[in-house]
């Protein structure tokens, strides 16, 4: 991956996808060397609009699927690097405007009033389901959002300090299981036991469970976690009850959600 990186002693920095041998500083003029080595503290001091730029470079970078590791170097972080180590810098450095770099998607489930084309080639005709990148304005099929859905939940599940540490299994695009209907939701739900790390999709929203062996979930509605809910509470209150509730989330307004607080976890439930 070629990244032309320039640093002053002045302050300013660059970022370019060309590799120039020398660039002069706009602020002061002087010479500057392209930095093949860059510190973390040097990447640190990059702007908001330089780490978005350094975030197109990064989504070009070959990973392997089944490891999520990249296969080739990228900045200070060697091959076989999880990528979702990567993802988490960014998040440190841009806090809530990480979600910005890959975009809001939100699940559609009546589709567009047009035909668009995904840019997967495959044409999503005026009604069908499908996601909408609301940051980048794109159409993208269901296939290729929710994979690119399942990125963001893993990315937020391991920016979860209890699902983070799932290690048997590690917490990984495994862990998560597509219910067809709430009653087959709330199925495993009733079982319980699950593991650290398990994780379950119905239309677009996703459980993950914070608790090896509990009954915790993260709750994720589209690109937003907005609750911790325990089920066992919910479901005391029969099953008709459960699916009312689960449906109920999915008419939940996520615009204005600042997230759960991790580090200072209330279970909220309707008990």
């Amino acid at each position: 991956m070629n990244i032309g990186l320039y640093f002053c002693e002045c302050g300013e920095s660059y970022v370019s996808d060309f590799l120039y041998k020398e660039v002069h500083c706009l602020a002061c003029q002087s010479v500057l060397v392209i930095e093949t080595n860059p510190t973390r503290r040097q990447l640190s001091m990059l702007s908001k609009d330089q780490l978005k730029q350094l975030w197109n470079l990064f989504e070009k970078v070959a990973f392997d699927p089944s490891t999520e590791e990249i296969t080739e170097r990228f900045l200070v972080w060697l091959p076989s690097t999880n990528r979702f180590i990567i993802w988490l810098w960014f998040g440190k450095l841009l806090k809530r405007d990480f979600i910005e770099l890959p975009g809001k998607l939100v699940w559609k489930t009546n589709g567009c009033v047009t035909d668009f084309v995904c840019e997967c080639g495959r044409n999503i005709p005026a009604g069908q389901s499908c996601y909408i990148n609301r940051t980048k304005e794109k159409v993208l099929c269901a296939d290729c959002g929710q994979r690119k859905m399942i990125d963001l939940w893993l990315y937020l599940g391991y920016e979860n300090p209890w699902i983070s540490q799932a290690n048997d299994p590690f917490f990984t695009r495994k862990s998560f299981h597509l219910c067809e209907t709430a009653e087959e939701l709330i199925e495993f739900f009733h079982r319980g036991n699950w593991c650290l790390g398990q994780a379950y999709i119905y239309k677009n929203l996703v459980f993950i469970n914070q608790v090896n062996g509990g009954d915790e979930y993260l709750t994720i509605k589209d690109y937003s976690p907005f609750e911790s809910i325990t089920f066992q509470a919910v479901l005391r209150r029969g099953n008709d009850y459960g699916v009312a509730y689960i449906k109920s989330l999915l008419e939940h307004e996520i615009e204005k959600e600042s997230g759960p607080d991790n580090h200072n976890p209330i279970i909220q439930a309707l008990v």
